[in-house]
């Protein structure tokens, strides 16, 4: 009762203060404001989920008329209320007790602001002082592609009411905008990231409004400070206050806990292991009194230079960087000790452990090997490969518990960067040893470039699999294999039977790498390499690419497409069917021929259309074009036509009566509610006859009943809390079915990668370290020998059997048709095995686990066949491909362009956005700090996809000369990459490159020119021309050098949007024209012609369709092969592939 009195206090009192600025404002629970939202904005459906439902502005009214008399908070004077009114969300009554008023205060008064910017700039639009030409000046000002994210981010947030036009994305960026501006500064980087320049926004957006001024009009009093500081500082503040409390508070050990502490100490230092020892006396000081407590204090930094002076030692430190790292462990150290083994602990546990496998040579002792060779290796044989690796895996493990620990920021950014650093030497290390190894296992097996491009594929692969080594600690035969097929280097097809028999050129590179790698590098299991034999044979040879391509494909996907629609269909009709009476149903035995002649005959037509989709573009052209027309028809039939009826004025005028309200609320509503309810009862199997006296009279009772609910107050509100929990659970489930489909793909991952570390981590475990035992020798070669078997049936459990059958992907539909087909056998099977298991119930229960888990075999093999076919040359794309960026496998475009399994880069923003307001209301940021780590990893990958597939090919270049190139920075925003290229030896200006996801398009274009002016002619060419496959292997759609070209001499401003080009031919941005630039409403001509309501049309040229999309542009292998086989000649083809493209910002051509 007294939190509740003083809730009501405090609401109280703070309605008072907002009124006293802006005397029109009321306070709405959720859902009454979310009612009045959705009423007076004439929001389709049911939903809750409204947006902008914090706060709105209407006129008093229409207030009044969608609120009843009962439903307006007491003490309101309905009579004094302003023409036009501000209804706020009111704060829950449990918060209200929990927050200080000052923090409420600011709460609105942040929303105060908002709305006031919101009227300001709504009646500049309603005094025509600012025009719909206005609106586009502006937005073209602020940038287009900045625009673009911003309406992105703001339709995210749930912040654009309808009529979403650029009037009300305009108004919302300014009231969002100055908010995050003048409230919470340090958000605006991370709402908007691809603002650059916020003077140079503000400055646009000031012309229409006066945000400091309205900023100090709307000021509350009593409310506390708007957040001027960075999270940083606030993170060491309460760190610090953290840190004095838990010393403060910290328990006085006893003497005897003390006495205990000491002999654990002192064994742990007896044992080497200095962290231990360095916690417990940690420990000791916290709980001793002053004298003992500095002895202890002595004692741990003693222990911590131990730690540094090991670390020094592995590492080859000087000793300015030892002392660094002293006094970045140190605040580590502290702070170790706050619970049972704290992730600082582990941190101090991982540089110790890298310590320790320095110190100590490491071997393996492998009685199989030993086996299988004959004695030709030694049973214990030394491992001089893995210092390295398990000197990165320690140090990288470090670095991903830093954004847990509970340490200051700036303590966290010091010993972020003494990690950084170090880890950075040891990856130099590492790669400089394997680097060579690999390599040489591609020269020893005969898998060599023969061109200009296959080197620069050689070296990115070696660099790949040097990835995999660095980011797990080991190699596999399936990092080979995908590094392989996502590459320009590829295998020839099989020489004869003597190669099949021996192995082709993958299966040779296994067996190098695993002994040239030896211990770092596992060799594939038996399985793994037979179906890289068989897979030879259907994908390396002429005859079984064609077996392939023309029969197993296009018809066996037929067979399982018509299985998969067959299992779909007995799953909807299967309780039609329990209903039938059985002498009526057909079993499967009894198919008539006609109809097996039937089924087959549409096996053959369905093979024939996929053959024609799959290998003729043409034809797969012109089926998207109709699958886009005919998903554009269903969209306007059922969305837009009803739209288009209702907005008709004679059927307005009947859907705005009297007449159609009452009827909708006591017929129509009802009449839904009662044949839902009696369906709902039919379902359960309480069956209500249709035709008599009683069924009549419970219908009638039931509509009369639900007449009367509904259009009662209580109705309402019951009606209300219905629709809101019911679009609510539709919410979370239209969010969490995606989220788990991904959740699932990702634990499925995670899951086959820990099982992998855990085989590894005992395989680690089980080698033999300098300094141990005969027994202990001989102990790990027995359990080696055991554990071997038990690896090879884990690994061939996990990832033939089980995990096929719980990933989503892989299970449908392949896996469901061979359980289906597998079925059939069950009986037979049966028979067999009854005998031999002597019980039934036990032949039953074997049958039901072979065949529950064998059809994982074919989901397995189709899923990793697909990666097989891409390993040899005859099966090349005949056309430069978009490629992977990073281990996750996405394409550049698949990073920018938001989707359901795509838009990594929107995605992390968005939840760095929701970790940054959390942060500042929990004052905790270390989801923030995942977010930001995220974010650098992608960067890194996209250093790593520049330099590896663009730099590393203009160094090797003749026509290009010697001219080095650098990342000097990449910047990342929601929907923009820039990358800043630098060449000092020609200019102190980057060149900057931008790759842009706009309306859905993936653009490109040199922003800066840098030092490309300072290049010779041939220089430039060749430059040229390694821009034009980097923007192939990125999946650019359009140029905008080469869209501006099309105007010359005109540079008319320009928009793409997802309806088209949208061209503005004059400076006052009046007339609007669209060029219709989608493919698939093109089909039939080249040239797209511009779109316009303006009255005279505007003198526009029609524009070529293959010149304007770079992708409808092939850029051939063969062409992209000879061109740089004549640069290594010094020469140039006579004819380029691109002679109608510009790609850089001046008039000249390739």
């Amino acid at each position: 009762m007294a939190v509740s009195e003083a809730s009501q206090r405090t609401q109280e009192s703070v309605l008072r203060i907002l009124q006293e600025k802006e005397p029109g404002t009321i306070l709405l629970p959720s859902r009454l404001l979310r009612r009045v939202i959705k009423i007076d904005r004439q929001i389709p459906g049911i939903g809750m989920w409204v947006p902008h439902r914090q706060m709105y502005s209407l006129s008093r009214e229409t207030f009044l008329e969608l609120v009843d008399e009962d439903e307006i908070p007491a003490g309101t004077n309905v009579a004094s209320l302003p023409e036009r009114i501000l209804l706020l969300e009111e704060i829950d009554a449990s918060k209200l007790a929990q927050v200080p008023q000052a923090d409420i205060l600011l709460h609105y008064w942040k929303l105060l602001f908002h709305m006031r910017v919101h009227r300001v700039l709504e009646e500049r639009i309603e005094k025509g002082e600012l025009s719909v030409s206005g609106l586009r000046q502006r937005c073209h000002e602020i940038g287009q592609v900045v625009y673009d994210e911003i309406r992105t981010v703001l339709r995210q947030e749930e912040m654009i009411l309808p009529p979403a036009d650029r009037a009300t994305y305009y108004i919302e960026f300014a009231a969002v905008y100055f908010e995050l501006r003048l409230f919470t500064p340090a958000l605006v980087s991370y709402y908007f990231p691809a603002v650059k320049d916020q003077a140079r926004i503000e400055k646009i957006l000031n012309r229409d409004l006066d945000a400091k001024s309205i900023y100090e009009a709307t000021h509350l009093e009593g409310a506390t400070e708007p957040i001027s500081e960075p999270a940083s500082e606030i993170e060491d503040t309460q760190v610090a206050e953290e840190s004095r409390k838990r010393i403060a508070g910290w328990p006085q050990l006893s003497r005897y806990r003390r006495g205990r502490l000491l002999k654990k100490a002192s064994k742990a230092n007896r044992l080497g292991n200095s962290v231990r020892a360095a916690v417990t006396y940690r420990l000791i000081e916290l709980g001793s009194p002053s004298g003992e407590a500095r002895r202890a204090e002595n004692q741990m930094l003693r222990k911590l230079d131990d730690l540094v002076r090991r670390l020094q030692t592995a590492l080859h430190w000087d000793e300015s960087t030892a002392a660094a790292w002293r006094e970045g462990l140190l605040p580590l150290l502290q702070v170790a000790p706050r619970g049972t083994y704290t992730v600082e602990t582990r941190l101090l546990f991982d540089l110790q452990n890298l310590c320790i496998d320095h110190e100590r040579e490491l071997y393996t002792v492998d009685l199989v090997e030993w086996a299988l060779s004959w004695g030709r290796r030694p049973i214990k044989r030394p491992l001089p490969n893995l210092r390295e690796v398990l000197t990165c895996r320690h140090l990288r493990r470090a670095s991903g518990r830093l954004v847990n620990v509970a340490i200051s920021d700036t303590d966290r950014e010091t010993l972020s960067a003494l990690l950084e650093q170090a880890t950075s030497q040891a990856e130099t290390q590492l790669r400089k040893r394997h680097r060579v190894l690999i390599a040489d296992a591609f020269e020893t097996v005969g898998l060599q470039p023969a061109n200009l491009p296959e080197r620069i594929a050689l070296g990115k692969i070696v660099e790949e699999l040097l990835d995999s080594i660095v980011r797990d600690g080991f190699l596999s035969m399936a990092s080979v294999r995908d590094a392989l097929s996502r590459n320009n280097l590829k295998l020839p097809d099989l020489s004869g039977f003597k190669e099949f028999f021996q192995g082709d050129l993958f299966l040779k590179l296994d067996k190098e790498l695993a002994h040239q790698l030896d211990g770092v590098y596992r060799r594939g299991e038996f399985y793994l390499r037979w179906q890289q034999s068989i897979s030879s044979v259907a994908f390396g040879t002429k005859p079984g690419r064609f077996i392939t391509r023309y029969l197993v494909l296009p018809f066996g996907g037929a067979f399982v497409i018509l299985e998969a629609f067959k299992h779909i269909g007995h799953l909807i009709e299967g309780e039609a069917h329990h209903n039938l009476d059985p002498t009526h149903v057909t079993t499967e035995q009894h198919i008539s021929t006609e109809a097996a002649l039937w089924e087959v005959g549409l096996t053959f037509i369905l093979g024939l259309f996929l053959m024609g989709v799959l290998y003729q573009p043409d034809f797969r052209d012109w089926i998207l074009t109709q699958l886009h027309k005919i998903s554009q028809n269903i969209r306007g039939f059922l969305l837009n036509l009803p739209q288009i009826i209702a907005r008709f004025p004679p059927i307005r005028v009947i859907l705005e009566s009297d007449l159609f309200r009452w009827t909708m609320r006591f017929f129509i509503l009802p009449l839904i509610a009662t044949v839902t309810f009696s369906g709902l009862v039919q379902i359960l199997y309480l069956p209500i006859p249709l035709i008599n006296l009683y069924a009549l009279t419970f219908h009638v009772s039931l509509f009369v009943g639900f007449a009367l609910v509904l259009n009662s107050r209580i109705g309402r509100d019951l009606e209300e809390f219905f629709i809101d929990g019911l679009v609510q659970g539709w919410y979370h489930v239209s969010t969490i079915l995606p989220g788990m489909f991904r959740l699932i793909m990702e634990v499925s991952k995670k899951a086959l990668e820990s099982i992998e570390r855990v085989l590894y981590a005992v395989d680690e475990w089980l080698r033999f370290r300098k300094g141990e035992s005969r027994f202990q020798m001989a102990a790990k070669a027995l359990l080696g020998f055991f554990w071997f078997f038990v690896t090879y049936v884990v690994r061939f459990c996990v990832n033939l059997l089980i995990e096929p059958q719980v990933n989503p992907i892989k299970h449908f539909p392949v896996v469901t048709v061979s359980h289906k087909i597998m079925l059939g056998f069950a009986p037979t099977v049966s028979q067999v095995i009854t005998p031999l298991a002597g019980s039934v119930q036990l032949a039953g229960s074997i049958v039901v686990t072979i065949f529950f888990l064998v059809p994982g075999i074919f989901g397995y093999l189709v899923w990793e066949l697909k990666e097989n076919w891409k390993l040899y040359e005859g099966n090349r794309s005949r056309h430069l491909q978009p490629v992977h960026i990073g281990h996750h496998g996405e394409t550049l475009a698949r990073l920018l362009r938001p989707g359901f399994h795509s838009g990594t880069l929107p995605k992390i923003f968005a939840r760095l956005r929701q970790a940054e307001r959390g942060g500042y209301r929990k004052r905790n940021w270390s989801k923030a700090r995942k977010q930001l780590q995220a974010l650098h990893h992608l960067e890194i990958a996209m250093r790593d996809f520049i330099e590896r597939e663009f730099i590393s090919l203009l160094e090797a270049s003749q026509g290009f000369g010697k001219h080095s190139l650098t990342i000097e920075m990449i910047e990342l925003a929601s929907n923009t990459i820039d990358l800043h290229l630098g060449c000092p030896e020609l200019s102190d200006q980057p060149m900057v490159i931008s790759f842009e996801e706009q309306s859905g398009w993936i653009a490109a274009q040199v922003c800066e020119s840098g030092w490309l002016d300072q290049l010779s002619e041939s220089s430039r060419h060749a430059f040229q021309t390694a821009l034009a496959g980097l923007y192939k292997m990125s999946g650019v759609e359009l140029i905008r050098e080469q869209i501006e070209a099309q105007f010359e001499p005109d540079r008319f401003p320009y928009d793409i949007a997802r309806e088209g080009l949208i061209v503005w031919p004059e400076e006052t941005f009046s007339t609007e024209a669209i060029y219709r630039i989608d493919p698939r409403e093109n089909e039939n001509s080249n040239y797209i012609a511009p779109r316009t309501t303006a009255n005279p049309a505007p003198l526009l040229p029609s524009l070529q369709a293959q010149e304007l999309l770079y992708d409808r542009t092939p850029l051939e292998w063969k062409y992209w092969v000879d061109t740089w086989e004549y640069d290594q000649r010094g020469g140039r083809p006579q004819k380029s592939f691109l002679h109608s493209i510009r790609l850089l910002p001046d008039h000249s051509t390739i």
